[in-house]
């Protein structure tokens, strides 16, 4: 029985690149949530250091989206990026924070 000259041409065949996906991301992004707003305050208090200011109370704070990327990349999206191509992912998110100073 000859089935390969039938399924020649009864059969579309496509190709495709594998996705790569990271499975705790939900998880890793509460952290790097918290890890961002703690960074937020030391660039505020760095920023105030050999002045007469200190720093006050936080009085906003806001996500951004978050970035990700192939390793070493600069490719950044203001509705955030899910690349898919690598095994190795760059994760990356902003904090906006406003704070007091006194």
């Amino acid at each position: 029985l000859d089935v390969i000259p039938q399924l020649d041409t009864e059969l579309n065949v496509y190709r495709s690149q594998l996705e790569y996906f990271y499975s705790n991301l939900d998880e890793l992004k509460k952290d790097m949530v918290g890890e961002a707003t703690q960074n937020a305050r030391e660039r505020a208090l760095e920023m105030l250091k050999g002045s007469d200011m200190s720093l006050g109370k936080l009085r906003t704070l806001r996500q951004g989206v978050f970035q990700i990327t192939q390793p070493h990349s600069t490719e950044v999206s203001s509705m955030g990026i899910h690349d898919t191509s690598t095994k190795t992912k760059q994760i990356s998110v902003t904090a906006h924070a406003t704070f007091e100073i006194k």
